[in-house]
This record gives structure tokens, sequence and C-alpha cells, in this order.
């Protein structure tokens, strides 16, 4: 009897081997996608960065990031976008703000960053470089300090019920930034004019200001932007960087005593514009950012070194903003908010969308615990935007007032800690909100004087605005904690 073919036998059974064998790869690839964490798309993407951009999810456990919405409104006025800047200062001293917004076509103020304000001294200037405020009569009143093409004008800000700017100098150059620092520190502000020829304004207070020619090292070349940074963490040291047209950027680091040494910055390459410092990244470390073309680029400050981190499309501004309130920046550039935290900000933060604009700058308009922010449309109008968020993160106000250090208390670091997160601050020119995620407490504020006296306040709620008036140096019975004075403190735990 013949035997029976094996030919069908053998054919079956690669069927079943071919179906065993692709019943692997399906469920594998089930659960190889079901492992990875789910994506979602952003309402407005990064472009021409290579990046795909997530929802941020939250930033801590308790500490949610809810979609950002803002109302718009228009204010009466206009600005030449392509020159427009923003201030936003303490203007009659009561803690709330002032928008200033400046342009070629003249200077415009808003109270509450709403309500036009009108002033002879200020509707006179046309041809406006840059304005800053710093208090350098020592008055208790933030004074501005105006660059034209005709030179910089410093208007001081009267005490009394009016409030009006007048003239109090006038110092004729081509100039186009002007940065204040206590470069000697004798507790008065001093300054420096940024151009073809930088200078440094020796305060004389009632004497008024006097050139220092060599004072400090200013490297060869046209000078046209700078920023005062705090390099070293938790330092008195009043450092400052400046960029250039036709060489790399300079950081010029304090010594103390007056003496500045000039350090090459490459990282800060010819060209670049608007510079802006701060712990951007949340490490207790001062970084900076600039524009350069259509992009903005963060420098991470690592300690001994800098680090090109990011580039992102600008459109012309940029802006750090907690607008959540989860106590870290979030870094809004072309209409894009990515999600701050670290120093990679390769997410997006959930927000309704957000045109670019010019001159960005935030504040909380309304005194409602919610950051908002304003800016200059490309056609010359200049809105507001206010934050309509339904937040349940916290926040904390902080008001400062110096007695041996300057009234105003311009440049005192300002170090946040709740739990195992810490910011850190350099106090402007007006009181500093922070957002405090869902923490209820703040454990310590440290307050580190432009003086050196190292001051902490501890066990602070949120929600709440506080003044805090600079202590002795030894602490009375009730009073705040307040060690002796020190070149370079460090934040000690709670």
């Amino acid at each position: 009897m013949p035997l029976p073919s094996l030919r069908p036998v053998l054919a079956r059974s690669r069927n079943i081997f071919a179906a065993v064998l692709l019943g692997i790869v399906l469920i594998t690839g089930i659960l190889v996608v079901s492992s990875r964490e789910p994506t979602a798309t952003p309402d407005a993407p990064l472009p021409d960065n290579g990046e795909s951009l997530l929802i941020q999810a939250p930033d801590s456990e308790g500490a949610a990031a809810p979609r950002l919405a803002f109302s718009t409104e228009e204010l009466l006025g206009h600005a030449d976008a392509a020159t427009a800047g923003s201030l936003v200062f303490d203007r009659l001293g009561d803690g709330k703000p002032t928008l200033l917004i400046w342009s070629s076509s003249g200077i415009q103020t808003y109270a509450d960053g709403f309500s036009p304000i009108a002033s002879t001294a200020l509707s006179s200037f046309k041809g406006v470089l840059d304005v800053s405020a710093a208090d350098f009569n020592n008055d208790g009143a933030f004074d501005l300090c105006v660059v034209t093409g005709d030179g910089v004008s410093l208007l001081a800000n009267s005490t009394g019920s009016s409030r009006s700017f007048t003239v109090a100098s006038h110092f004729r150059g081509h100039y186009v930034q002007a940065l204040w620092l206590d470069y000697d520190h004798d507790n008065r502000l001093d300054l420096i004019l940024l151009g073809a020829r930088p200078l440094l304004l020796h305060n004389l207070g009632d004497a008024g200001f006097a050139p220092q020619q060599k004072a400090i090292p200013f490297a060869a070349g046209r000078a046209i932007a700078g920023a005062v940074i705090h390099s070293v963490p938790d330092s008195r040291a009043a450092d400052f960087i400046v960029s250039y047209q036709g060489r790399t950027g300079v950081l010029y680091q304090d010594r103390m005593g007056g003496n500045y040494a000039a350090r090459d910055l490459p990282e800060l390459p010819s060209g670049a514009h608007h510079l802006r410092s701060g712990d951007f990244t949340g490490d207790g470390a001062q970084d900076f950012v600039f524009l350069l073309g259509r992009n903005a680029s963060m420098v991470e400050n690592l300690g001994a070194s800098w680090r090109a981190a990011k580039t992102v499309p600008s459109d012309g501004a940029f802006l750090f903003a907690d607008f959540a309130n989860l106590g870290v920046w979030d870094w809004m550039s072309g209409g894009v908010l990515l999600a701050g935290g670290d120093a990679n900000f390769s997410q997006s933060r959930e927000m309704a969308t957000v045109p670019a604009m010019h001159a960005l700058m935030a504040a909380d308009f309304n005194q409602d615990g919610k950051m908002d922010f304003a800016g200059v449309s490309r056609d010359g109008s200049i809105l507001r935007y206010i934050n309509q968020t339904d937040l349940a993160n916290r926040w904390l106000r902080v008001r400062l007032r110096g007695v041996q250090s300057p009234k105003v208390a311009q440049g005192t670091i300002v170090s946040l800690k709740s739990g195992e997160h810490t910011q850190q601050f350099v106090y402007g020119a007006g009181p500093l909100q922070m957002g405090t995620g869902a923490s209820t407490t703040v454990d310590l504020l440290q307050l580190v004087w432009p003086d050196g006296l190292i001051q902490m306040e501890r066990k602070l709620e949120t929600n709440k605005a506080y003044t805090f008036e600079e202590a002795a140096p030894l602490s009375s019975p009730g009073g705040s904690a307040a060690p002796p004075r020190a070149a370079s403190p460090s934040l000690p735990k709670p």
C-alpha cells in the first residue's frame, strides 16, 4: 500500500506557524504602543525647530497646569512696533503697576496697565531708544532714564501728591541703552551708558553724576545691548553682560570695591540684542536670553561655564512669566508658551492662541494674584491681556523697603523655599509676585539686601501680599531674623 503524501500536512503546519508568529508580533506591538505616554498636539506648534511639542503635565503633586485663558483689551494710543519696548514700575509708590510703552513715536504710560496718564515731561520725547526705572536720588520713588538719539535724560519722580516727572539731568552722546547698578557698593545706583563708547557715570548723590573713564575695562567695539546679571548665585556682586556689533559679547565681573574684570563670552554672539537675565531654569543661577534675527536664544548658567541651551522662533519679542502660579517660569515666544522647570523648555503649555507681539511685559495689572501681560501688535496697537484662567494654584506678593540699603531696595536677591522647591529672583522696579503651586505656606523667604544683610522670613501664608522692611543687623524681640552682613550668603534649610 503506498504511503500517503506529507505535502498537505507540511503546508498546514506552515500556515499554523505563520499565524502564531503573526499573533506574537501583533501582541508585542500592542504592548509597546500601550507602554508609551500619550501625546497631544498643541494649539500653536513651534515651527522650524525640528521638535514636537507636548502639553505639559502637572509640574508637581497637587499643582495643576490648566489651559490658560486671557481676555484682550486695546489701550488708547499707538506705538511703532519695530522700535517698541516696555517697562512696568511702581510709579506712585503704592505697589500698583504702571505700564510704560516707548518707541520711535514717543512714550505712553498707563495706570494699572490700562488708564492713560498725561505727562508733559514724557510726552515731549521722540525717537526713544530705551527707558529704565531706578531711584537714583534715593527718595523712595522710582525715577526714569530715557535714551534718545540726542542723549540721555534723567527724570526725577516727585514724592508729593502730584507725582510728576521733571528732567533732572541730561547727558549728550550717542547711546542705545542704560544699565543701573551699584558698581562700587556705596548704596547709590550708578549708570552705565552703552553705545559706540560705553561710559560709566558715578552717582555722587546731591553732587550729581561724574564720568569714570577707566573704572570699568570696556572692550573695544560698539555696544548694542546689555543686562545686569548676578552670575554667582546669592552673591552681592553686580555683574553685567554686553553684546557688540562685530565681536562676541563680554561678561564684566564685579570684583567688589569698584573693580571689574572683562571676560569674553562666546555664547553671546555679535549682533545679539534685547538681553534679559533671570533664573529661568529654576536652579538658583541666573541665565540670560537674547534675540538674534527672528530667534530667541537661551544661555544657561552652569556655574563655572555657560551653555547655549535652546533657540526658538521669536518674531521680535519674548517673555518669561508664571501664568499658572506653578512656581516655574514659562517662556512665551512667537505666540507659543513653552513650559519651564528645567533648561529644556521642550513642551508647550496649553494656552488659548495669542499672536506674536513686540515689547512683551508681564505684571498682575488687576491685582488678582494672576499674571497678565501687555505688548504691541504688528500694526502698532497696544494690547493688554488679562489672565482669566480658573487657578487653584497660589501666589505670594512681596514689597520691600530698604533702611541701610536704598529705600526702594532695587537689586535685593529674593529666594523662596517651599518644600523641596526653591525659586530665586532679583527685586526690580516694584513688588515681586511669585507662584507657589498648591502650597498654602512658604517655608522660608530669604532676602539678601543690597548692603549685604541677610534676612529670613518664615512660614508665610500664600495668597497674600507682604511688605518687608530691612531689619537691623541683630534681630529684635518679635522681629525678623537678620544675621550679620555677608558677601556671598547661601540659602539655609528651614
